[in-house]
């Protein structure tokens, strides 16, 4: 068993190591170009690494981390493995760089699509109303679509005003390519 998790631990960290080296090596990444392979395969084994990641001192640790869980959420991760999650995201959205906050953000709503118990995320309901005033408009679009993915009656309250401030019609996606998990984009 130790073993195992020195392994997994150990795959973790190239993971992370090649999704570092590909950010510093491309200087003009677009905003919807993929992930490398190295964090497609990161699965629910990984979240708590991922979640210890989200406090690191390099903002490019941070986004990595975020949008690490995203993809864990949206691909192997089950409610149970990704719930332990919810509150350092929530904590990850007042998080100085942008890209961090709406990796954090695209998380929440990720981990709610799974989650059968949305009432679990009424404590990020308030933070996401917050964050859908950021003023880097595609992480309040991120932050407005993950309480839509919530779902409860509070957090659909909170999009729909965001909808409406940012004339923004029910039918239309708050961000493009819907279901689409980004690879974050180099930071200003």
């Amino acid at each position: 068993m130790k073993n195992a998790k020195t392994i997994g631990s150990a795959i973790l960290l190239i993971a992370l190591a090649a999704v570092w080296v590909w950010q510093v090596r491309e200087q003009t990444l677009l905003a919807r170009r993929p992930f490398p392979s190295a964090m497609a395969a990161l699965d629910a084994r990984d979240v708590a690494g991922l979640v210890a990641r989200l406090k690191d001192a390099d903002p490019g640790s941070r986004r990595i981390a975020a949008y690490g869980i995203g993809i864990v959420a949206k691909t192997t991760g089950t409610a149970a493995t990704l719930e332990e999650a919810i509150e350092p995201l929530t904590a990850a959205l007042t998080d100085p760089d942008p890209l961090v906050r709406r990796g954090a953000a695209n998380g929440i709503g990720l981990i709610a699509l799974k989650s059968g118990d949305r009432a679990r995320f009424e404590r990020a309901v308030r933070p996401l109303g917050e964050v859908t005033k950021d003023p880097d408009a595609f992480v309040a679009a991120h932050a407005a679509r993950a309480l839509e993915r919530i779902g409860t009656p509070s957090a659909r309250a909170i999009a729909g005003a965001y909808r409406r401030r940012e004339n923004i019609p029910a039918e239309a996606p708050l961000v493009p390519e819907e279901g689409v998990v980004e690879a974050p984009p180099e930071s200003e």
